[in-house]
């Protein structure tokens, strides 16, 4: 055999590392914020936390500082639990107990998603220099009130702007 030919039982070879060519931020995909809306809505809130960590990982990935994967799963596990205890405490309207867990488990998953949610903003603007007076600043109460559907619209506006200025 010819050392020109390639060997069938060789591995391939195939240059797997990403194109650092351009922005940090193309690494995210481009995905329309309404198709993130109505995931959501389709799925009854489950494709919200599955954004989350899928762009988390992308996250951790192009980001020195990343999020920790122990506040990964401790909100998806409150995520859980609190779909189960919700549901079950639907069934026994009348046991006091069982709606109190279900509440406290429904605050706690709250306030840890909602801090993973602006660790990842924080993130995104560490990575695009965003400040105030940028376009690009990620606010505050819009990120509050719509969370995933809102990081997805400014990332998508920010891929954009970057398309058209090349």
């Amino acid at each position: 055999m010819e050392s020109n030919e390639q060997n069938p039982y060789s591995p391939p070879e195939a240059n797997l590392q990403a194109d650092n060519t351009g922005h940090k931020i193309e690494n995210f995909p481009r995905f329309s914020a309404w198709a993130v809306f109505g995931l959501t809505i389709i799925t009854l809130g489950i494709y919200y936390p599955y954004w989350l960590f899928t762009r988390t990982r992308i996250l951790n990935r192009i980001h020195e500082n990343k999020i920790s994967c122990a506040l990964v799963n401790v909100v998806i596990g409150l995520f859980i639990v609190n779909l189960v205890l919700s549901y079950i405490s639907g069934m026994n309207p009348q046991d006091e107990d069982l709606n109190l867990s279900a509440n406290l488990i429904n605050i706690l998953y709250a306030i840890t998603n909602l801090y993973w949610v602006f660790s990842f903003r924080n993130r995104i603007h560490q990575i695009t220099g965003a400040d105030k007076e940028s376009g690009f600043w990620l606010g505050g109460i819009l990120t509050f009130f719509f969370q995933v559907i809102y990081l997805q619209y400014k990332i998508n506006e920010y891929i954009d702007t970057r398309i058209t200025k090349e």
